[in-house]
């Protein structure tokens, strides 16, 4: 399978309700560049989608697993036109990395982010937009009891925002993919066509 399935997947159970402006960040796409700049990217594109005739700019969404679900996570938390994300293979705290709990890749990490915050901060600038993140239970990149402590506080950061019901968890039988079964269908109802 290539990896530009996500998308392709989208599109097709979208387009027969919505037309959508979508960004699919691949995982390795651009991946020698700092996360700042990869999100300028991404943000360029949906400049660029949003003047596109067979796209609406009012109907954005952003989807990424790895390395792309974590700049899902940054483009969503910092553009407010993303009105959905699906935010794959990166339920999982710098915290744990600094520790030397897991693999990481550098090009990942933010200079300065644990004096203020970690991840979860991040993700719940999302709010109260909705947000799946995709968590494989056979996922080696994602520390056990981390992953529970990232949820806990952006189950917070909604129930602040007055939309606990738009943070969703799918945890999946599989490891670091791209899943899609509750992401698609809640893709199709956030950007569909009034």
């Amino acid at each position: 399978m290539d990896a530009s399935w996500p998308a392709r997947a989208i599109w097709r159970s979208c387009r027969a309700s919505c037309r959508l402006a979508a960004v699919s960040i691949q995982n390795n796409a651009l991946a020698a560049l700092i996360p700042a700049r990869l999100s300028s990217c991404a943000v360029w594109a949906i400049n660029y989608a949003s003047t596109r005739p067979d796209a609406r700019a009012d109907r954005v969404g952003c989807v990424g697993l790895s390395y792309g679900g974590r700049m899902t996570m940054l483009v969503a938390a910092l553009e407010p036109r993303v009105q959905v994300a699906v935010i794959s293979g990166a339920l999982n705290v710098f915290q744990e990395r600094v520790q030397g709990a897991g693999w990481s890749c550098g090009a990942q990490v933010i200079p300065g982010l644990l004096e203020i915050g970690d991840t979860p901060e991040i993700g719940s600038l999302i709010a109260p937009r909705p947000a799946i993140w995709e968590a494989g239970l056979r996922d080696s990149l994602v520390v056990p009891g981390w992953q529970e402590q990232a949820v806990e506080r952006l189950q917070r950061a909604y129930a602040a925002a007055g939309r606990p019901e738009n943070f969703q968890v799918h945890r999946f039988d599989g490891g670091h993919v791209w899943n899609g079964e509750t992401a698609i269908p809640l893709l199709a109802k956030v950007l569909q066509q009034p």
